[in-house]
């Protein structure tokens, strides 16, 4: 893509454990040519960390490639605030949505393989039990639940599930908890007659990747996206460490709106832990941006394939375009 920027900026807002996760802050080893110290940008991008800083974000890390100046990467801030571990461009962070990505490009991986069509309902490859106990759910179609166009409800945003989640950070949920929290709940909408985000989408993707590969999902993206690229640094489920890796930062909540922090370490690592392809990876900027960037040039999957993840649907509520598992939105300098 010509004129292409991949820029990959994660901020960290997620207990403190007892373990030390800490890395020696000379112990960032690159397998890629480090073009930083070199990039003519170096002191704005050094001076756009400084500024978020400066605003309260604890750390931040930037990684940004160009065709002309190759890969700048940096951190500023912390890592861990109580013990003033500087954050290193190597540190690990969470990965909040960016998961879906992940599981989107297995689903695609798998429509390659002959054994998912995206046109097809759910209920082709879910128990029908199941389906009949969610609104859409013989209805709805693999290709609707990867660009938000199903019409299922999101768990996330129940009430119950709100008030069940944080009157205990700590419950032990399985998926099937979060799928009983829309149970015998009518659909937002018929399924292509609109556009909205559902968490609840990407738990059912994973489901299918299941159904479908006999085994769990985090195998397959293990087996078919992690080891393939050499996404040392990425970790979700079946990884050594996870899910409290090597240099994992820690996590903070600003409760209350009023700039005081509460470490909560450990309840981001518990909902990690419990999280099925709606959240729950853990992975270095570095890795982030190497996935997107294959992914994009289609090293991971065909060009029809990436063709049909950049079938955009639009939302107008929150302005945004949805791909298959993907998201486009535009800034003042293009799309994003």
């Amino acid at each position: 893509m010509k004129g292409l920027l991949m820029v990959s900026i994660i901020v960290l807002m997620t207990t403190c454990a007892k373990e030390d996760w800490s890395i020696p802050a000379d112990s960032c080893q690159y397998n890629f040519p480090d073009s930083s110290s070199n990039n003519s940008k170096h002191i704005e991008y050094r001076q756009l960390l400084d500024w978020y800083v400066k605003q309260g974000v604890p750390g931040i890390t930037l990684q940004v490639r160009t065709p002309s100046e190759g890969v700048w990467i940096g951190s500023a801030g912390k890592s861990k605030i109580e013990t003033a571990d500087p954050m290193l461009p190597c540190n690990i962070h969470h990965s909040a949505s960016v998961v879906k990505m992940y599981v989107g490009t297995s689903i695609m991986l798998l429509v390659e393989d002959g054994k998912i069509d995206l046109d097809l309902p759910i209920n082709t490859y879910l128990d029908h039990d199941l389906c009949d106990h969610i609104g859409n759910g013989n209805t709805a179609t693999v290709r609707q639940l990867l660009n938000h166009t199903s019409g299922i409800r999101d768990f996330i945003v129940e009430t119950k599930h709100l008030t069940d989640y944080f009157n205990n950070f700590f419950n032990d949920y399985t998926t099937m908890d979060f799928l009983h929290y829309i149970y015998n709940k009518s659909a937002d909408f018929e399924p292509g007659t609109s556009v909205a985000y559902s968490n609840t989408n990407f738990v059912l993707l994973t489901m299918i990747i299941d159904s479908v590969t006999g085994k769990p999902h985090a195998d397959f993206m293990t087996e078919r996206i992690f080891k393939p690229f050499g996404l040392d640094e990425t970790y979700y489920k079946n990884e050594p460490g996870y899910p409290k890796p090597p240099g994992l930062v820690n996590s903070y909540w600003d409760r209350y709106g009023d700039g005081k922090l509460e470490n909560i370490t450990d309840v981001a690592i518990h909902f990690d832990e419990l999280s099925v392809g709606h959240d729950g990876m853990l992975a270095s900027v570095h890795d982030y941006a190497a996935f997107i960037e294959a992914l994009l040039k289609g090293k991971i999957v065909s060009p029809g394939s990436l063709e049909q993840m950049m079938q955009w649907q639009h939302d107008k509520k929150e302005d945004v375009d949805y791909g298959l598992a993907l998201i486009r939105e535009h800034t003042s300098y293009g799309y994003a």
